[in-house]
C-alpha cells in the first residue's frame, strides 16, 4: 500500500513538473512577436519600406538571448485597415508589442492595446496617442519643432506666416503648438490658417485665399500624395516662399523642394547611419532611426521583464532611462513618450542637408 503511495506521488510530481516546464519559458528559449502596422503600399509606401527596413536590420544585429518574430501588416495609411490590422495582430497573431507610424494611424490603434493591454510604440506628432498605459510614442514632439521653427523665422525676420494643411490629428498637434508658441512671439503674426481634408487634390482657392493676406512664409502641412500635388499647385502661381515643419522629409519627390529650408527631426548617430547603409545598401529614409530605436527599447524591456508578458514588457519599458539609441539617449517619460529634438535642415538637388 505504502509503495502505491509513494508511486502515486511520485507520478504527482512528475506531471507537476511537465506542466511547469511547459509553462515557464527561459530568457533563450522566449520569442517576442512584434506586429509591424506600416503603410506598404500607397503614396507612403516608402516610408513604411524604410520603417520594415529598419525593424528587420534591429532583428538582425541584436546580441542579446531572445528570439524575435516580425509580423507585418499593411496600413495603406487607412485607419480602417489599420484598426483590422491591430484586431487580427492581437486576437489571431496573439503579438506582444504592436508598433506603427502616423498619427491617423496610431490613432486608431491606441484605443485597442489600451483595452486588450499591449504595449503600442507609434511615430507621430499626436501626444494624445501615448495616453493609457500601454501606449508609447517615440517621435521629435511638436513643441521641439514649433520652438526651433519660430527661432528660425526671427533670425530671417519673417513677420506673416501662413499655413496650409491637411486635416489629421498629428499636424493638428503641430498647428496648436506652433500657434500657442507664437502667441508669445509679439512680433510674428499668424494671417491664414487653411485647411483641408484628406483626398483633395485642388488646393488653388485655399492657396489664392492664403496669397491675398500677403504672407512672407507659407508653411505646408501635409503627407503625401496631397503635399506634392499641393506644392506642385505653389508653383504654378509662382509662389516659392514655402517651408514646413518635418513633412518634406516625407516625400518621395524631393526635387519638388529644393532650395527650401525647414525644420526636420533629429539628425541620427553618423555610426548608425553608415552602418544602416552599408548593410541594405540604400540611403536611410524618414524615421527610420525612430523604428530601429523602437525595436532596441522593446528588446531591452523585454529582457528586464521576468514573465515576458505584455504587461512586463510594458512596465519595463516605463523604467527606461538614458538608453543609448540611433537618436541619443532614450528616456521614456511619465507620460510614455520618448523625446527627441529637431534640426534645421534644407533640400538641394533633391536631398535633405542640414544647417549648420
Amino acid at each position: 500500500m505504502a509503495k502505491k503511495v509513494i508511486g502515486g506521488i511520485v507520478v504527482v510530481i512528475i506531471l507537476v513538473l511537465i506542466v511547469l516546464g511547459k509553462n515557464s519559458t527561459s530568457i533563450s528559449d522566449a520569442t517576442i512577436k512584434i506586429g509591424a502596422i506600416l503603410p506598404l503600399t500607397g503614396a507612403n509606401a516608402q516610408v513604411g519600406e524604410g520603417l520594415r527596413d529598419a525593424l528587420n536590420f534591429g532583428v538582425k544585429n541584436y546580441k542579446g538571448d531572445l528570439k524575435f518574430e516580425l509580423i507585418f501588416e499593411d496600413s495603406a495609411l487607412d485607419p480602417k485597415t489599420a484598426l483590422s490590422a491591430a484586431n487580427k495582430l492581437i486576437a489571431i497573431d496573439k503579438v506582444d508589442v504592436i508598433v506603427d507610424a502616423y498619427a491617423p494611424i496610431g490613432s486608431v490603434v491606441s484605443p485597442i492595446t489600451e483595452k486588450e493591454k499591449v504595449p503600442h510604440l507609434n511615430i507621430a506628432f499626436d501626444p494624445n496617442i501615448a495616453k493609457g498605459d500601454y501606449n508609447f510614442i517615440h517621435f521629435t514632439p511638436p513643441s521641439s519643432v514649433s520652438k526651433l521653427f519660430i527661432e528660425e523665422l526671427q533670425k530671417r525676420d519673417i513677420k506673416k506666416v501662413a499655413i496650409l494643411r491637411i486635416n489629421n490629428q498629428g499636424i493638428q498637434a503641430v498647428a496648436d503648438e506652433f500657434k500657442k508658441q507664437l502667441t508669445l512671439v509679439p512680433n510674428i503674426q499668424l494671417v491664414g490658417d487653411e485647411v483641408f481634408q484628406p483626398g483633395e487634390r485642388d488646393f488653388k482657392s485655399r492657396i489664392a485665399n492664403l496669397k491675398q493676406v500677403k504672407p512672407d512664409l507659407y508653411i505646408l502641412l501635409s503627407i503625401p500624395p496631397e503635399l506634392e500635388i499641393a506644392m506642385q499647385q505653389f508653383s504654378d502661381v509662382s509662389i516659392k516662399n514655402i517651408s514646413t515643419m518635418v513633412y518634406f522629409e516625407l516625400s518621395p519627390k524631393r526635387e519638388l523642394f529644393n532650395d527650401l529650408w525647414f525644420v526636420g527631426t533629429q539628425l541620427p548617430a553618423q555610426g548608425f547611419v553608415e552602418a544602416y547603409e552599408a548593410e541594405l545598401k540604400k540611403p536611410i529614409t524618414f524615421a527610420v532611426p525612430n523604428m530601429y530605436d523602437i525595436f532596441n527599447l522593446v528588446a531591452y524591456a523585454a529582457e528586464r521583464s521576468p514573465s515576458k508578458t505584455r504587461e512586463g514588457i510594458k512596465d519595463e519599458l516605463l523604467k527606461i532611462s538614458n538608453l543609448e539609441g540611433a537618436l541619443g539617449n532614450l528616456t521614456i517619460d511619465s507620460e510614455g513618450i520618448v523625446i527627441s529634438g529637431a534640426s534645421l535642415k534644407i533640400i538641394r538637388d533633391g536631398k535633405i542637408e542640414v544647417i549648420n
